[in-house]
């Protein structure tokens, strides 16, 4: 299952804890087709849908589309804030 770092539950926190945004409001993590092949789609989204994996950390939810939950089943989801912008990076998670 996919893993979040401290570093992407504080950025998901700060994303979702901001006023107007729906109590139980997660990340969403689902694939997007592009010229180039795929990418990773992130978005904010008040609920999953009912195929979605659902990963909890320390409060905050991530929803990963169920196409994409076995290909990030061994990946950490990471996060580096970058002045006015954050940043998303999967990685590997340690053995």
């Amino acid at each position: 299952m996919l893993a979040v770092s401290q570093s992407a539950v504080q950025a998901i926190r700060g994303l979702t804890s901001k006023p107007g945004v729906p109590e139980g409001t997660g990340l969403k993590l689902s694939a997007q087709a592009t010229a180039e092949g795929a990418s990773i789609d992130l978005s904010l989204v008040e609920e999953p849908a009912e195929s979605d994996q659902v990963v909890e950390a320390e409060g905050v939810k991530v929803f990963v589309a169920e196409p994409l939950a076995p290909m990030l089943n061994d990946k950490v989801l990471d996060a580096s804030d970058e002045g006015e912008k954050i940043s998303f990076r999967l990685g590997d998670q340690a053995s």
